[in-house]
């Protein structure tokens, strides 16, 4: 398998010198002279027909909050613009990028091949056919698997969009919790799907782009009363406000980890309940779409009902969102293209969340055991009486 994680060096010669051609707004670049219609479709050009979006060049750029073992460097970022009219993002900042450009002059770690659902049984010994088995074609997929892991870490998405390009060519990938689909070869000088693609981005809702539209930013009064109760909301970083079964809370933004992008990627979040006014547990995942696994909430109310002692009292559980943007459609897409070949099947996964009212403490802040069984009793006593 291939490492996501492997360190890498931020772009030859001959890949940054179509940096600013793609971010360039001055037809008279030298660039541009020099190389005509080499790349009809740069960003100069597409820039008139995405007026929601801002391209920039972040090559020379990187991201200081991403707690990577490395740097994070794509060469170009697309940005929504903010509205009313706001100041544009500038930089690099995962946390709001909507979709990465990454350039290369070559090392394309993708194999086109024409199908044959047959093929897939003589080609069981091979990881996957559509990928390069090794070389720098490969340290390149960990890259674009790294900036996927960033920008989903650092967000709350359902999925998201990267365009790649080498040379005279380029493919779209689409991320989602259960994998990647990419494209065939999207010759930009012959074929128009390229500036399709932006276009059609760029008038997409939110939630068509890959953002979860029930997180959202607070007001400044939730923001005031989240950290007089949530001592956790006074850390340095940006408050996000999550709206889920009528309730609205507020958590601290999240982080980015250094994992691959797909999975359950359950993340848990000291919150501020804005309607009881205290602090509860909030757990965001994605979990396996599968009838023989129960959701986690209905582990809790069946020991609940059961009377379990020491059990988190459940505030609420369920789904988040609509089955079109907050479910896993790769595998939905790897199913029609292989068929009753269950080695290639991919896990289906469904975006969900629960609340605790309970907010559980680290064993190493206990300094004794007497100190953990009476906060046992203590908790038991308050669980039974949600």
């Amino acid at each position: 398998m291939f490492n996501p994680l492997i360190e890498l060096c931020s772009g030859s010669e001959h890949e940054t010198r179509w940096y600013d051609e793609f971010v360039s707004s001055d037809p008279r670049h030298p660039l541009h002279l020099f190389l005509g219609l080499f790349l009809p479709f740069q960003m100069q050009i597409i820039s008139s027909h995405v007026p929601n979006l801002t391209l920039v060049n972040t090559s020379n750029a990187e991201d200081p909050a991403a707690e990577f073992p490395y740097g994070l460097k794509p060469n170009c970022l697309a940005y929504a613009k903010p509205e009313g009219g706001g100041k544009d993002v500038e930089g690099l900042g995962c946390s709001h990028v909507d979709f990465i450009i990454e350039i290369k002059s070559g090392s394309d770690p993708f194999v086109d091949k024409s199908f044959n659902s047959r093929q897939f049984d003589a080609d069981s010994e091979v990881l996957n056919p559509f990928v390069c088995p090794s070389g720098s074609a490969r340290e390149a997929l960990g890259q674009l698997t790294a900036y996927a892991s960033a920008v989903l870490g650092t967000q709350y998405r359902t999925h998201m969009f990267m365009v790649f390009v080498v040379k005279n060519y380029a493919r779209l990938i689409r991320w989602d919790r259960s994998g990647a689909l990419v494209t065939e070869r999207i010759y930009f000088n012959k074929q128009s799907y390229l500036l399709d693609f932006f276009i059609r981005y760029d008038i997409a809702s939110r939630g068509a782009r890959g953002h979860d539209t029930t997180v959202s930013l607070p007001s400044q009064d939730e923001i005031e009363l989240a950290k007089a109760i949530v001592p956790e909301s006074k850390q340095e970083k940006p408050l996000l406000a999550v709206q889920h079964s009528g309730c609205r809370y507020i958590i601290c933004s999240p982080e980015p980890r250094p994992s691959i992008p797909v999975g359950r990627w359950a993340r848990s979040s000291i919150a501020f309940d804005t309607k009881n006014r205290r602090r509860v547990l909030l757990k965001d995942s994605w979990r396996l779409l599968l009838k023989e696994l129960i959701p986690e909430g209905d582990i809790y109310c069946r020991l609940h009902d059961a009377r379990v002692p020491n059990i988190p009292s459940l505030l609420s559980a369920g789904d988040v969102g609509n089955d079109q943007h907050h479910q896993s459609q790769t595998d939905q897409a790897i199913h029609n293209l292989i068929p009753n070949h269950s080695s290639w099947a991919l896990t289906p996964h469904r975006h969900y969340r629960i609340v605790l009212g309970i907010i559980g403490r680290k064993l190493e802040k206990f300094k004794q055991t007497w100190e953990v069984v009476h906060h046992q009793k203590s908790f038991r006593e308050f669980a039974l009486s949600q």
